[in-house]
């Protein structure tokens, strides 16, 4: 034989870990063998931190300046619906699945064919799948303070022209727009 040894690893193609080596110019081989479930080298600010927040700090560190971290916002009501078209369009679930409080200023969630956000089930199965979870929030405030919210979603803007809600008397005791972002914050 030529001396050249072909170095395959089923999986690892991506890792540009297919390459042909002169055994005569190895010197030396050093693994680095970890598992991400130990979690005993990682300190965060918070001293209480589960081993689950740990071990996703340690998945992302892992991950930082190498590789690319895929995300995808759910369809309006919480679901996978997106998250499924990518992975059958590619066979791999994106690693995070991003859901929007967008519609929970609506009055009587649920029942009138309107996202149920008490139901906390699609983000719970996606996170106990191993999925990433993000949470957001398109903050829709109403277009006067007597505006009477429809229960089809009418009456409320993310607009700032299409309100007269001040963001700036948030934090204004006994103001209107103070009454309304702490009265929409329980429901988060």
């Amino acid at each position: 034989a030529d001396g050249k040894v072909g170095f395959v690893m089923t999986g690892m193609e991506e890792f540009g870990a297919i390459e042909t080596y002169d055994i005569n110019d190895i010197n030396n081989i050093s693994f680095s063998i970890y598992h991400e479930s130990e979690v005993g080298d990682v300190n965060l600010a918070d001293p209480s931190a589960t081993d689950k927040t740990k071990r996703l700090y340690k998945y992302l560190q892992l991950n930082y300046g190498s590789k690319t971290l895929s995300s995808v916002i759910a369809d309006v009501n919480w679901n996978t619906k997106e998250a499924d078209r990518i992975y059958k369009a590619t066979g791999k679930y994106p690693a995070m699945n991003c859901y929007d409080f967008i519609h929970i200023y609506v009055p009587k969630q649920g029942s009138n064919g309107w996202i149920n956000y008490n139901d906390i089930t699609p983000v719970t199965n996606w996170a106990d799948q191993g999925g990433l979870v993000s949470l957001m929030w398109h903050f829709n405030v109403p277009k006067t303070e007597s505006t009477t919210l429809g229960t089809d979603g009418s009456g409320v803007t993310c607009t700032p022209s299409e309100t007269t809600f001040k963001a700036a008397n948030v934090f204004t005791a006994g103001s209107w727009e103070n009454k309304w972002f702490y009265q929409e914050m329980d429901k988060v």
